[in-house]
């Protein structure tokens, strides 16, 4: 039977991207925090579910009061391109970078080589449609440099390539991104690069 700090552990390492020692350096974190501080956090926890929704239109997880995000309910942006990527993160990246002004689509994971594949087909169709409806005529698959990316991005055309006719490109991300990089973690240069020489 776990006791409660191992369950805790055990809870941190289900996480994605946190391995056992560094769920276990977590939870000692928290306990040299005060009282207050972790009552705090155990309630936004328990009422994040409540408080965070989806977004219809490109799958971004916000707190708005309006059903669409804050990207997709912003008329001055660029409706002839739309960015599919991964996860918020990669959304969050390519919009501080202030290189892209168009529309996205979160796929919320990759396919992997092998195993059940977490990726939103009906909202990638959606997206697409509702876009080429606006205009549409680029869609820039905005993937990370790893064999799950490239995966996806073959994936990703599988879903989209009858959805489309000659009128709409599709472009790739430039090598500006190192093979095993995640979009999440580059740096602006880079994906000025990548962004510029997309083909």
């Amino acid at each position: 039977m776990q006791n409660s700090l191992e369950k805790l552990i055990y809870h941190f390492e289900q996480l994605s991207g946190i391995g056992p020692r560094q769920a276990r350096r977590l939870v000692y974190s928290l306990l040299k925090r005060s009282g207050s501080d972790l009552r705090e956090f155990g309630n936004l926890i328990a009422t994040v579910k409540n408080t965070v929704h989806t977004c219809p239109s490109c799958g971004l997880f916000h707190t708005d009061t309006k059903p669409e995000c804050v990207y997709c309910s912003d008329q001055n942006r660029d409706n002839t391109s739309l960015m599919v990527v991964e996860k918020d993160a990669d959304l969050i990246a390519v919009e501080k970078s202030g290189l892209f002004a168009g529309y996205y689509v979160i796929l919320g994971g990759t396919v992997p080589i092998t195993g059940r594949n977490p990726v939103r087909d009906d909202l990638l169709k959606k997206a697409v449609e509702l876009r080429k409806e606006q205009g549409l005529s680029e869609i820039i698959l905005g993937l990370s440099a790893t064999p799950e990316g490239e995966q996806t991005k073959d994936h990703a055309l599988e879903v989209i390539n009858p959805l489309l006719g000659d009128e709409i490109k599709i472009s790739i991300l430039g090598r500006g991104l190192a093979t095993g990089t995640e979009l999440e973690y580059s740096d602006q240069e880079t994906l000025r690069n990548a962004l510029s020489n997309r083909k």
